[in-house]
Order: C-alpha cells, then sequence, then structure tokens
C-alpha cells in the first residue's frame, strides 16, 4: 500500500515538478531491473549441468552426419576406430554401447539441472532480495 501512495504523491498537484524517474525507483522497478553478481551466480551450476547433455548431442549429431556421408559414398563405417574404411566392411556398433558413460553422465546431469530449476522457481525465490 505504501508503494501505492507514493506514486500517488508523486504526480499529484504538489508534487507536479518532481522526476517520473523517482517515481520508478520508489516503486522498486528499477530495483528488479538491474542483476546482481549473486543471482547470476546462480545460473552458473545449471550452465555447468548442462554441459555433458550438450556434449552428448554434439557427439551424436557429428557422427551420424560422417556416418550418413560415408554410406552415401558408397564406404562403411568403422564404429570402434570412428572413421570411413572404403575396403571392407564393419558390423553396426550402436550409440549406446559405444558412449554408455557419457549417456548415463548425460542423464543424470539433466536430472539435476531440472531439480536445480525446481529449487530456484521455489526456495531461492525471494522478491525481496535484491
Amino acid at each position: 500500500m505504501r508503494n501505492g501512495s507514493c506514486f500517488r504523491r508523486r504526480f499529484s498537484a504538489c508534487h507536479a515538478g518532481a522526476a517520473p524517474h523517482s517515481a520508478v525507483s520508489e516503486l522498486g522497478v528499477a530495483r528488479r531491473l538491474r542483476t546482481s553478481p549473486v543471482r547470476t551466480i546462480r545460473f552458473l551450476p545449471l550452465l555447468l549441468l548442462l554441459a555433458a547433455p550438450l556434449a552428448l548431442a554434439f557427439s551424436y549429431v557429428r557422427e551420424s552426419l560422417a556416418v550418413d556421408g560415408t554410406l552415401d559414398a558408397g564406404g562403411s563405417w568403422d564404429y570402434a576406430a570412428g572413421r570411413a574404411d572404403f575396403s571392407e566392411s564393419h558390423p553396426y556398433i550402436s550409440y549406446a554401447e559405444r558412449h554408455e558413460l557419457l549417456i548415463i553422465l548425460s542423464v543424470v546431469s539433466l536430472c539435476a539441472a531440472v531439480l536445480y530449476v525446481v529449487l530456484l522457481c521455489t526456495v531461492f525465490r525471494n522478491p525481496t532480495v535484491a
């Protein structure tokens, strides 16, 4: 209620010459627009937790494009060595078998990132903190 009364007083006839930016700062709008280092640091763990899933996605897409290019050129992809081979045929080895640890790490990291976002939205949410 106090902010509303300050706002009305600021724009009343007796305060007509007051600068409008002071009314905005009294409402707290300017304070909410500034980001403090504490708020910025809160998102750093989220970026770190999303690094493993992004690495998994990048690795999978890069390898898929390389395999597709090799097969289109008439070759065979050597999944064990990770290279194209145009002299002999190689058996298919799934991505999950070859990169099991990266997949597990990505799933755990993604679950931790979701949990961290839930914590940011619930526990760390405090509108009085600048």
